[in-house]
Order: C-alpha cells, then sequence, then structure tokens
C-alpha cells in the first residue's frame, strides 16, 4: 500500500526503459502539467547537476503548483508572475519536478530554459506520454507529460512481452513512481540467454 496512487511503472531490461504503464485515470481536459529534469554529469564525483530553471506560459495563467521531490528548503520553487515559475534543483541521477494546474488560452505554449536544456513546446502536444528534450550527460534530461486532474487510486495490472537481448544477462526491474515522486524497484530476475 503507497501513500499516494501510482503515477507509474515502469518495466526495464538492464538499463533500457521496455514498457512504462500510466496511472489509467482520464487525461482528457486536464490542465494539469509535470515538468520534470532528471540525470547526472558523469559518474562518481562531478555527478551533480545543478538546474536553474525558468518556465513562461505563454496565453496561460497558473492557477497552482505543487513541488515534487523538492527537499532542500533553499531551492524552492518560486511563481514570479501569474505564468512564470523558477527553480533550482540538484540531480545525481535522481530526479525533481513540478505539477502546475493552468488555465490555458488558444495557442498556449510553455518555453523552458534550464541551463542544461531549452525548449519551446505548444501546449496541444503534450500528452500523457512523456515529451522528452536531452541534455547530455547521464540521462541528463528534461521531461514534460499531462497528468490526471486526479489519479485513480488502486491497483495497475498488465501483461508485457520484455524484448530479450541476443546474447547474455537480461536483468529484468520494476520500478513504481507514486504521485509524489517516490519509488519502489523490485530485485532484478535474471534470463540469460546463450545466443
Amino acid at each position: 500500500m503507497a501513500r499516494a496512487p501510482i503515477e507509474r511503472i515502469d518495466v526495464l531490461n538492464a538499463m533500457d526503459e521496455v514498457a512504462t504503464l500510466c496511472n489509467p485515470a482520464n487525461i482528457e481536459d486536464s490542465n494539469r502539467l509535470r515538468v520534470l529534469w532528471r540525470g547526472a554529469m558523469v559518474k562518481g564525483r562531478g555527478a551533480r547537476a545543478s538546474w536553474q530553471g525558468q518556465a513562461r506560459f505563454d496565453n496561460c495563467r497558473i492557477l497552482q503548483t505543487r513541488e515534487i521531490n523538492a527537499w532542500n528548503p533553499d531551492r524552492v520553487l518560486t511563481r514570479d508572475s501569474e505564468n512564470t515559475l523558477s527553480w533550482e534543483s540538484v540531480t545525481a541521477g535522481n530526479f525533481g519536478a513540478f505539477d502546475v494546474w493552468l488555465e490555458e488560452g488558444s495557442n498556449a505554449a510553455v518555453h523552458l530554459e534550464t541551463g542544461h536544456a531549452d525548449a519551446s513546446v505548444a501546449l496541444a502536444e503534450i500528452d500523457r506520454d512523456d515529451y522528452v528534450i536531452p541534455a547530455g550527460g547521464l540521462d541528463l534530461e528534461l521531461r514534460l507529460f499531462r497528468l490526471p486532474a486526479q489519479l485513480q487510486p488502486g491497483p495497475i495490472e498488465a501483461t508485457i512481452d520484455v524484448p530479450l537481448h541476443h546474447r547474455g544477462d537480461n536483468p529484468i526491474w520494476i520500478r513504481v513512481t507514486t504521485e509524489d515522486g517516490f519509488q519502489a524497484w523490485t530485485s532484478p530476475v535474471y534470463l540469460f540467454r546463450d545466443g
């Protein structure tokens, strides 16, 4: 039992995401957007990536925000105007994010500047599937996606075919992410193929 509804379940073979199951709640007419940044600069020392971001929403008004995985009280999400947010964060393989609820006008768009990746995206292009802006490093990237106004609590069930590598180990993992940013990982199940 989690303390928040499941946002998504990812199935991985080693480092490759092979399937994602999203919360089944309806996103039609949802005005809730998640902006997520993640990854590391390099392995080991020097992994930390500093994010100094700004999001400007054109033809929109911000109604509400919620920070996700914001553990440092000195690095907070700030509402600079009725359509602009800024934030400071650090990742070293983990992720930070915020949810924003918007009153969207016609031709609404978001403009993001982070120092690692910048993007301008029409909000009509953003749906449940991740809109990914790569930023180099080790999975350093921005992700934007819509969330249902209210996530559906309860289990998510599915049968998934996992493609195996032609040779060698296939460590199969499952990663569950809840609405509030917490994650649970299974231990890997190893499948080995001789080729």
